[in-house]
């Protein structure tokens, strides 16, 4: 054993004896001290185009923000109608709101700092009091959900103070976020003075405050950089965690019922719509298209309907597979929470930025949305266990019409960027052809039973300067044939430096094997 000396004042020492245990516990707990260092900036630097994915911090906390969303969908299961649906949205928004700003924070500073960490463990349960309160505020019990709102937003508040204390190129930026957050902080707590749906008013006005204060980031001599594809990877993990809690919802309201064929095709007409949901938002949203603060905005404030679209098609989904063995319709506020919810999810996705969705597609998208919109009235008349698969109809057969409107679109990209990358298919230097030469090769090519499209594979060229150029011609030297035509040009040097096809026995076969 050892012995310790403690001195008290002018009183005589005193021995401890430590044992060798206790001494190596001691030991080894002073070599692991609590990091509270200054929160980084991680996309300063060029670092902001890095590849990052979600870390398990962002997991969990997007997980209870997910249960808040479910948690707010299953109250208005419970008591449906138009009233309650305006009821949800309003209580949907600021959840969304404080996911939206945590995750952007998170894009910016996150990091293995102990203050970082428990900030972000305060702030999920936090979350789960906003989850627990929001049912009683759906039934316009709000106090709980303001305070729990008050207390986010002043964590929120506290993290974004620090970051502009160590990091001074956030201040223009965080200076804006501070005086309008904190404004809208104050509008919320001011609002449990408000009775009735006049405390709606001040949310309102909140909400419209921290809008002004998040758009601060558009101004040049603000802008703090953000990592696009760690946003897009957040938003789209976000979307399907919002997704399974819409399944288990789902997989709940069949187990309350007894198993039937009409719950049979409703349920699986539900679960085929989700799916269908989860397959046009990965069509739709594009990381490539987030290259401008303005895009990485516009995606932000889109996600909202998506998200709200989910959910609240989720609910009214519950509610038509209990109805799934009535002889009757539901009534407007499930219709409007289910067939609306999917019209505006589709509205959102279509006019997302994107460079996946050609114009064909979202005019296929848009004009899906205005059908699944119109099943809100048809409901009226026709029972869930048809209507629920037509909406899954409409949605198949929109998707379907969407693959074949962008497929050309999308060919002609592949080829551009199969003729454009190195290796495959890049003409060699000095190769590109002329004006003058790609009007020679345009009049040979088609003569010797090459289509345009492969012709302009094998010019190196777009479809358009191929039947251009042979429409001009045939229209100057007065020939009506392509084998005139071919005969109205001599033999001439850049035949072979274009590629002209050996022979008139090669066929649109062999051209396309030569481009491949």
């Amino acid at each position: 054993m050892a012995a310790a000396t403690v001195s008290s004042g002018q009183h005589a020492t005193t021995s401890v004896i430590l044992s060798p245990r206790r001494r190596t516990w001691m030991a080894r707990a002073s070599l692991h001290p609590v990091r509270l260092s200054p929160p980084p900036l991680r996309t300063a630097d060029g670092h902001g185009r890095e590849e990052r994915r979600a870390s398990w911090v962002e997991l969990f906390f997007d997980l209870a923000f997910a249960g808040a969303v479910g948690q707010l969908a299953g109250a208005f299961q419970e008591h449906p109608g138009l009233g309650t649906l305006a009821r949800f949205v309003m209580l949907f928004t600021p959840i969304w709101w404080l996911w939206v700003q945590l995750s952007f924070y998170a894009d910016r500073h996150e990091s293995d700092d102990a203050a970082h960490r428990i900030s972000f463990l305060a702030a999920i349960l936090l979350c789960v009091g906003l989850a627990a309160c929001a049912p009683r505020a759906l039934s316009g019990d709000t106090a709980g959900f303001v305070v729990a709102f008050a207390c986010l937003r002043g964590l929120q508040l506290l993290l974004y103070a620090r970051a502009r204390h160590h990091l001074p190129a956030t201040r223009p930026l965080y200076n804006c976020y501070l005086i309008c957050f904190g404004a809208g902080g104050a509008l919320w707590l001011s609002s449990l003075a408000v009775a009735g749906s006049g405390r709606y008013a001040f949310w309102a006005a909140a909400l419209l405050t921290d809008a002004t204060g998040a758009l601060a980031m558009l101004a040049p001599r603000r802008q703090v950089p953000l990592n696009p594809a760690h946003l897009a990877d957040r938003f789209q993990i976000f979307v399907l965690i919002v997704l399974g809690e819409s399944m288990a919802r789902l997989i709940s309201a069949a187990a309350m019922r007894s198993w039937s064929l009409p719950l049979a095709v409703v349920l699986t007409a539900a679960l085929i719509t989700l799916a269908a949901l989860w397959w046009a938002w990965l069509t739709a949203a594009d990381r490539q298209a987030l290259d401008s603060q303005r895009a990485i905005a516009g995606f932000t404030a889109l996600n909202l309907p998506v998200v709200a679209g989910i959910a609240a098609a989720s609910a009214g989904l519950h509610i038509a597979i209990l109805a799934a063995d009535g002889v009757g319709t539901i009534a407007a506020g499930p219709r409007a929470a289910l067939y609306g919810g999917v019209s505006v999810y589709l509205l959102a996705t279509a006019i997302l930025p994107s460079k996946k969705m050609t114009p064909p597609a979202r005019a296929v998208r848009l004009a899906t949305a205005l059908a699944a919109m119109g099943l809100v009235f048809m409901g009226a008349i026709v029972e869930p266990v048809y209507l629920v698969p037509a909406l899954t109809a409409v949605l198949v057969l929109g998707l379907a019409a969407e693959a074949r409107a962008g497929s050309p679109a999308r060919m002609a990209r592949q080829r551009r960027e199969r003729v454009g990358a190195p290796g495959a298919g890049t003409p060699p230097a000095g190769a590109r052809p002329d004006r003058a030469d790609r009007r020679r090769a345009a009049s040979r090519l088609p003569d010797r039973g090459v289509i345009n499209r492969d012709a302009a594979a094998v010019l190196f060229v777009g479809v358009r300067p191929v039947r251009k150029p042979v429409s001009s011609i045939y229209r100057k030297l007065g020939v009506r044939t392509r084998a005139e035509l071919a005969r109205s040009f001599p033999a001439h040097p850049a035949d072979n430096r274009l590629g002209r096809l050996s022979s008139p026995s090669d066929t649109a076969a062999s051209a396309r094997a030569r481009v491949g």
